[in-house]
Formats: C-alpha cells, sequence, structure tokens
C-alpha cells in the first residue's frame, strides 16, 4: 500500500515539474590568456573555431574576450539528455554598431538561423546582457550541439552560458532513485523496530 501511495505522489510531482533550464557550460574568461580555443570555465564545452582578430582584454580587472575586428566562433557542447537550449551573454561594440547573429548546426558546419529568437542582437558601447530564448528542436537530446555567433564588426563578449532543460526521463530516474533508497530503507527501519519489538516481547 506504501509503495502505490509513493508511486502515485511520485507520479503527480513528476507531471507538476515544470522544466527549469541547467546550465551546460559558462564562459567567463577570467584568468584566461589568448588561445585558440578556450574551454567552459563551469561545466564542459569549448568555444573556439574562430574568424576575425581575437584576444583576452582587460578592462578595470575584468577579463573578456576582445575582438579587434568582425568574424565568428562556435560554441561546441553535449546537447545529450537536454532540450529548449538558450544563450546568455554580455557584449559590447568595440567600434561601430555591430549586429551579433545566431546559428545553429549539429556537425559544426552548414550554420543555419532558423527557429533561433531573436536571431540577433545589437551591443551598445557599454557591456549588457543578451538573452537568445530559444534554439529549435532539432538540437533536443542531440549529442553535438553547434552554436556560432556572427558579426560584422568589432565586439567585446563576456559570460557567455549555454543553458537547456533536462529531460524529463533524467529527472524521473532522479526521483524513482530516491524513492527507492526511501523505500529501502524505510523496510530496513521497519523490520529492526520489529525485531527488537520480539525480543522485547
Amino acid at each position: 500500500m506504501l509503495k502505490k501511495i509513493l508511486i502515485g505522489a511520485l507520479s503527480l510531482l513528476l507531471v507538476s515539474l515544470p522544466g527549469k533550464a541547467a546550465v551546460i557550460a559558462l564562459w567567463d574568461f577570467e584568468d584566461e590568456t589568448t588561445s585558440t580555443s578556450y574551454s567552459a570555465d563551469s561545466g564542459s564545452g569549448t568555444l573556439g573555431t574562430f574568424t576575425g582578430t581575437q584576444s583576452i582584454g582587460t578592462d578595470a580587472g575584468n577579463e573578456f574576450l576582445d575582438f579587434s575586428t568582425g568574424g565568428s566562433f562556435i560554441i561546441h557542447v553535449s546537447g545529450t539528455g537536454f532540450t529548449d537550449f538558450q544563450v546568455t551573454y554580455q557584449a559590447q561594440k568595440n567600434g561601430m554598431s555591430p549586429s551579433v547573429t545566431w546559428g545553429w548546426s549539429t556537425t559544426g558546419s552548414g550554420f543555419v538561423t532558423t527557429g533561433v529568437s531573436p536571431g540577433s542582437d545589437t551591443p551598445g558601447s557599454s557591456f549588457s546582457t543578451f538573452f537568445v530564448q530559444s534554439f529549435p528542436s532539432d538540437l533536443n537530446n542531440v549529442s553535438d550541439v553547434y552554436l556560432q555567433a556572427s558579426f560584422g564588426s568589432a565586439v567585446d563578449f563576456d559570460n557567455i552560458s549555454v543553458s537547456g532543460v533536462p529531460e524529463p526521463v533524467n529527472v524521473a530516474l532522479a526521483c524513482f532513485g530516491v524513492a527507492f533508497v526511501g523505500l529501502t530503507f524505510g523496510r530496513r527501519v521497519y523490520a529492526m523496530a520489529r525485531s527488537q519489538r520480539a525480543v522485547i516481547a
């Protein structure tokens, strides 16, 4: 009976849980030196395959990815177990007013902008936060997710974050594991209490 109640409660919990995005990879560029590729400072992923001239810039102790020309970069993360990808980043123009356009691919080439919302952002003269709210469902649960930022003139980037919503099956497995451990532990406690009662009687 207890098992049925717990399974019913767990099912209701899973149905009512909203999908909450989890950070897959984050680049803050602190303590970095200029490189041809940067590993994520938090999570797992790479940022590289640059066109244009890039380096690590510094302003008032803050380090960032500094492009002195227009160009592009590619982010590569694993999408296994994730849906609803999003990108958050900070950017400022470094000269003329650039437009930052995002594209996606599952192969690392042939990037398309279809299904990206918003498709582009225009940074101002100081760092502002931008949020690419959605990429198409073609990326859901794909082992290799490639995201490309392209811009026509110089831009500085900082705190680039890729996030996704864990698939419900992963949440269900985690909840099932917790319920299983709880049931197993509960049975042992109950069995110990019964054996102690039998010894006392």
